[in-house]
């Protein structure tokens, strides 16, 4: 029996492993043409044209432009507008806007014995000179009685008529009331403010009142004619002039009425005239036209039993 040849078989074997051997084996990368070899070159360049930027600024220079700060609100002060010493201009029954506001005065007040304030406690009531239900207000041809940045501003617009005032609605009967006043830019003479007390209507009441001059004067009024309790007196308590402040003070129990200012007694009258009523404010200007005065705080303390 003739054997086969193993040979061709083995050497086919050989030959299709090496074939397979050949394929799985990576190819080799082709040789660049000098064409891609010179575009290589030139984006190798470009790209560090852009790193070695990036780094100079990096390094430093490079400056950025700061961003600007946020404004800082820097308080800046307000001064009151000065008070008019010309003729006041034609009134009118609307409340003219004000562009400059009016500064609130805080004014802490010195007690001293027998000051009724500092022996009373705390009030029983303080006016709100924000409420049009607290104060009666007007602008009128001679004078203005208004609120203004929760003070009551008086002002007497010329000096030929009498006094000018204005009422706020509790009814009192025995009390003690009290009221801080400013003076404007300008105050001379007989130039006077002050309070009216126990007036059943406008036309009566007490009426208690200080001058520029540093004098004091207490009357009553009966819708006819002025009755003087107390006439004009000096007094050393009383702070004289433009741009002071003073405390009248007003104590009224049964005929006894008792007028203070600065916390101290002034006088003491008897009266039976009147025995109730409303309070309120005036002014007179004597010798200034346009002459304000600002109510920067009301209190009363109701004494009755």
């Amino acid at each position: 029996m003739k054997r086969k040849s193993v040979l061709p078989q083995l050497v086919l074997t050989i030959i299709i492993v090496l074939l397979l051997a050949a394929c799985k084996s990576e190819p080799e990368e082709p040789t660049p043409t000098a064409t891609e070899t010179a575009t290589e070159v030139e984006l190798t360049q470009a790209a560090q044209t852009i790193i070695a930027q990036l780094t100079q600024a990096v390094a430093g220079d490079w400056t950025p432009t700061p961003s600007p700060l946020p404004a800082t609100n820097t308080p800046t002060l307000t001064l009151p507008p000065p008070t008019p010493t010309g003729p006041t201009p034609t009134p009118s029954e609307t409340l003219p806007p004000t562009t400059t506001a009016l500064p609130t005065i805080t004014l802490t007040p010195t007690f001293i014995p027998g000051d009724p304030r500092g022996e009373l406690g705390m009030p029983d009531w303080q006016a709100d000179f924000t409420l049009d239900s607290d104060w009666f207000t007007f602008d009128g041809e001679n004078a203005s009685i208004l609120m203004r940045n929760g003070n009551l501003v008086l002002t007497a617009k010329n000096t030929d008529i009498f006094e000018i005032w204005s009422l706020s609605y509790p009814f009192l009967t025995d009390f003690y009331i009290e009221y801080t006043v400013t003076t404007g830019q300008e105050c001379r003479s007989k130039d006077r403010y002050g309070m009216v007390v126990r007036a059943p209507d406008p036309d009566a009441g007490y009426l208690f009142g200080v001058s520029c001059d540093g004098a004091f004067r207490l009357r009553s009024w009966d819708s006819e004619e002025f009755t003087t309790l107390q006439d004009w007196t000096e007094s050393e308590f009383i702070n004289t002039g433009p741009g002071i402040f003073n405390r009248l003070g007003f104590k009224a129990e049964g005929q006894k009425l008792s007028i203070y200012v600065n916390g101290s007694l002034l006088a003491e009258v008897e009266d039976d005239k009147l025995a109730e009523g409303k309070f309120g404010a005036f002014i007179k200007g004597e010798s200034t036209p346009g002459f304000r005065v600002t109510i920067t705080e009301v209190l009363y303390w109701d004494l009755a039993e």
